[in-house]
């Protein structure tokens, strides 16, 4: 069985001692597939929201950033509406 442990595998004593050898292919230990799959998982859903986004902003010019990013609502129910209206005077409704 292989230890997953850092302590129990000796790697303490290996990084901060200098006594051990590491293992000559990290690929036995299962941690390293996991880890290299949710590498991929999270780039693959990463970088086209990234894309997307900077799509939406400089080719559509739809001003995603602006409606999306941090600043002061006006959430006024007097206003009759079901939106929420901003401080620069637009209203979005939901």
């Amino acid at each position: 069985a292989v230890s997953v442990s850092p302590y129990k595998s000796g790697l303490v004593d290996i990084v901060f001692a200098g006594n051990g050898s590491l293992p000559e292919d990290f690929f036995a230990f299962p941690t390293l597939i996991g880890h290299g799959t949710m590498v991929k998982l999270l780039v693959a859903l990463i970088v086209p929201h990234i894309v997307g986004a900077l799509y939406h902003q400089f080719s559509l010019k739809d001003r995603l950033f602006r409606r999306i990013w941090f600043g002061k609502t006006d959430v006024s129910p007097s206003s009759g509406t079901t939106g929420t209206r901003r401080c620069d005077g637009r209203s979005r409704s939901w």
